[in-house]
């Protein structure tokens, strides 16, 4: 959960309509993550071609993930996937598989500082680069 602190009155998530593989998915912006992560057991009725690729592709790893409740978490896998929110576009090289993942894909605040991205919290708008602003519960599929 992002709290605007002092910017802003309310906390909110930064889940956003983006896309995962060509596939449109709710993206989640996550400014406190460390890793980037999903679960194929989300694309499994919708799109049962992305939950298979990622069965196949992903790679093992020996990564596990502490998360706020203090609880460690050993990850399935790693993989590469292309990923678009907020009119953007790039490759995700490390994609973390994790079954009990809580959001069908979440983006780490590594890969969002080094796509270049910036949260106006005030405003509840994001972008990234020099691209158009976007509000963070209205992010249409890029």
């Amino acid at each position: 959960m992002f709290s605007g602190g002092s910017w802003s009155d309310q906390s909110v998530q930064l889940e956003v309509q983006g896309r995962v593989n060509g596939v449109v998915q709710e993206v989640l912006l996550d400014t406190g993550a460390s890793l980037c992560l999903t679960s194929p057991h989300f694309f499994e009725e919708r799109n049962p071609e992305l939950a298979e690729h990622i069965e196949k592709t992903m790679r093992p790893t020996r990564q596990h993930l502490q998360g706020c409740t203090g609880t460690a978490t050993k990850c399935r896998g790693v993989l590469g996937l292309t990923v678009s929110a907020g009119g953007h576009e790039w490759f995700e090289p490390e994609v973390y598989v994790m079954d009990d993942c809580p959001h069908p894909f979440i983006v780490s605040w590594p890969a969002l500082v080094r796509e270049d991205f910036k949260l106006f919290a005030k405003a509840g708008t994001f972008q990234f680069g020099e691209g158009p602003l976007y509000e963070t519960v209205d992010a249409h599929p890029s």
